[in-house]
């Protein structure tokens, strides 16, 4: 009888101890943004204003910015890989450092020290794009004030801000540019997201960089009016001339609801997981 119940006992005790285990297990995976255990899952980005070669980015969830998940460099395209919890809900990515060719200098130049180019993306995204246009996405959401941003948040205003720039999706990754012999070779709706990149550097002068932080502090209110659209139109279907782009281009710009710079405001939901829409 002794033997027998020490057995019994020591194999409750092990149950508990493999229990707890298991629970404090979930509990860290949750605390770390990523959910309670779900499969991993890969995310491979394209950073573009053309190509950001070299630029080190990471990946956190989007309601929890300052837990970095992954890293990773950018190679010739602009592109890279992280790998991520499978549950992590919209994500945010952000990479800095690097060099990019500014179609408009026709020159390659270093992204400045401190310069930093973001994205958000729902979470059912595998491949995202980092460039001017989703940095203004990423500037309406974290700064919105929403505690549990969702997954419709992120795409109700991916549609706004892609619809102002006239690219059917912002978050989809353009063709990679890395010279000027490129800009020849746009085709199909990833070169007339580079060719409205291109028209963004037009725009801009050939300071990216500089337009980019002034529209973030236009968009805080909800509305981009520092840019002309007219302008910015004209700039991105004079890059895709003559392309295979450039039919793409025209049918982007000439939705007919087109968004005029009014971009959505996130809501979030009370007590959400920011998981899903």
């Amino acid at each position: 009888m002794n033997k027998e119940w020490l057995f019994r006992f020591g194999a409750i005790a092990a149950t508990g101890i493999f229990l707890t285990a298991c629970d404090g297990n979930s509990d860290r995976v949750r605390a770390d943004g990523g959910g309670g255990g779900a499969a991993p899952r890969d995310v491979t980005l394209r950073a573009s204003k053309g190509a950001i070669v070299g630029a080190t980015c990471e990946i956190a969830p989007l309601n929890n910015p300052t837990n970095v998940l992954d890293t990773c460099l950018t190679d010739n395209n602009g592109d890279c890989s992280f790998t991520i919890p499978g549950d992590t809900g919209p994500i945010l990515s952000s990479c800095t450092g690097g060099r990019y060719f500014e179609e408009a200098l026709g020159a390659e130049v270093e992204v400045a020290e401190g310069q930093v180019f973001r994205s958000a993306a729902p979470s059912n995204r595998d491949r995202v794009a980092v460039t001017p246009f989703t940095d203004l996405i990423a500037e309406r959401l974290v700064n919105s004030g929403v505690e549990q941003l969702l997954d419709a948040d992120v795409e109700a205003v991916n549609n706004d801000v892609s619809s102002f720039f006239g690219v059917a999706d912002a978050l989809n990754p353009p063709q990679p540019i890395r010279n000027s012999d490129d800009l020849s070779t746009l085709s199909g709706e990833e070169g007339a997201y580079a060719a409205a990149l291109a028209g963004f550097s037009s725009v801009a002068g050939g300071d990216s960089q500089t337009l980019l932080n002034s529209l973030r502090d236009d968009i805080a209110d909800g509305t981009i009016n520092q840019i002309n659209q007219n302008d910015f139109d004209q700039a991105t279907r004079s890059a895709a001339e003559g392309t295979e782009a450039e039919d793409d281009v025209e049918d982007n710009q000439a939705q007919p609801l087109r968004n005029n710079g009014d971009i959505s405001a996130p809501t979030g939901a009370t007590g959400g997981t920011g998981g899903g829409s």
